[in-house]
């Protein structure tokens, strides 16, 4: 496979292989399809890499396990629409019932590891899943959570050997698959630090067999220091910080870590200062992505270009329509005034799950996405964040932010 592909292209081959394989309309592939097909087209591609126990799967082996798990679900008795819960750090069997989900079109809900009882009691009202997968630790909790929301579902935890995937799909009867081996082409790495339930880290699990690179994760919690070992071992070339992490890491690893193997890097989860921004380049040359996003937005919103100042967020992307919203609902059309950010598109998401009140409160009837975060542009049309609304109180016509605490 040549090294370089464009993304459009290799989707576009993606979607025919899989329509032919599967003796379907092009316009019917779903990302489950693609998803599968990604790693049937080079199945000797390393997949991903644990960086704490220095395990590594291949294309074949996440495709043959994730197929026969989407199987056994099915014999189950799952039906498209019963959602699936998937909870835990980032190991190698995390991946297997995520795409387990999308080929057969369950509704998927990552959990933190960290979550407490109670935010699992609250979620577990709304989704009622079908299926838990989770890490033995976290089983008592689920246990309660089902039970208190009168639900008598099955759970499976990947480190139990009595109750695991293997035991799941040896119990429902999934089917067994084959596939041959091909070249496998270049390897690349991304690195994955956050878990599936956030974007960042939902964006490398999808995008790994679409793009056709090597995932690296970590089964344990990240610390700064892993993170250090991690990146000189396997010398990843893309990731994604939060400012917080960023900080973090750059005070432990000075002089201790190797950073030169990145070329491109998406900071987000925050606005970032100009002293981190500045430290990090004088340590790294990779391209940096200042990127504004939320879960309910679904990818990134703006164009950041070369000329985007600092502070910016970027230039508003042709296929979104954008406007700033004031107080009483009125659109702010002036350079430098503040509002909500309110964005409509087609891709992005459509509400939450079993949830109708909380949707009303961030999506309007005609489809704009209330952002809940303050704007402003300038007068060459680039968007600033400023803060997010609910942290914000309105003094003397301006928003002050109420989370500083000062010292003497």
């Amino acid at each position: 496979m040549p090294g370089e592909i464009h993304i459009w292209t290799r989707l576009q081959m993606l979607r025919t292989k899989a329509a032919n394989r599967y003796k379907i309309e092009e316009e019917k592939c779903h990302i489950g399809h693609l998803l599968l097909e990604g790693l049937l087209h080079s199945p000797s591609h390393i997949t991903q890499i644990d960086a704490v126990t220095d395990e590594k799967e291949t294309n074949k082996s996440v495709a043959t396990r994730s197929a026969q798990l989407a199987s056994a679900m099915h014999n189950f008795g799952l039906k498209v629409g019963d959602c699936v819960v998937i909870m835990g750090y980032n190991d190698l069997n995390l991946v297997v019932p995520f795409y387990a989900c999308n080929y057969n079109g369950y509704p998927l809900c990552a959990v933190d590891p960290s979550a407490d009882v109670r935010e699992i009691v609250s979620l577990f009202s709304c989704i009622r899943p079908k299926l838990v997968f989770c890490p033995k630790f976290k089983e008592e909790d689920i246990k309660e959570a089902l039970r208190k929301n009168d639900l008598q579902e099955r759970i499976v935890c990947f480190d139990d050997k009595n109750n695991n995937l293997e035991t799941f799909v040896q119990t429902h009867k999934g089917t067994e698959v084959g596939f041959k081996e091909k070249f496998s082409g270049e390897i690349k790495t991304c690195m994955a630090m956050a878990t599936i339930q956030w974007l960042s880290s939902l964006f490398y699990f999808v995008s790994g067999p679409l793009r056709h690179y090597t995932r690296v994760q970590s089964s344990a919690p990240l610390t700064p220091q892993l993170l250090v070992a991690l990146i000189n071992k396997y010398k990843p070339n893309s990731t994604a910080w939060t400012p917080h992490l960023l900080n973090q890491f750059l005070k432990a690893s000075e002089n201790v870590c190797d950073l030169s193997s990145f070329k491109y890097i998406a900071i987000g989860g925050s606005a970032i200062e100009k002293p981190l921004l500045d430290k990090f380049q004088q340590r790294c040359g990779a391209y940096l992505y200042l990127v504004y996003g939320m879960t309910e937005l679904l990818a990134p919103v703006f164009d950041f270009v070369d000329e985007t100042p600092f502070g910016s967020t970027g230039l508003p992307m042709k296929k979104f329509q954008y406007k700033i919203v004031g107080d009483e609902g009125k659109i702010v059309d002036k350079p430098f005034e503040t509002g909500e950010l309110w964005i409509k598109g087609d891709g992005f998401f459509k509400g939450y799950y079993n949830n109708p009140e909380e949707t009303k409160r961030i999506l309007t009837d005609d489809g704009w996405v209330m952002t809940g975060d303050i704007f402003y542009k300038d007068e060459k049309d680039f968007y600033y964040f400023v803060e997010r609304k609910r942290l914000l109180i309105k003094y003397t016509g301006l928003w002050v932010l109420t989370v500083y605490t000062y010292f003497k």
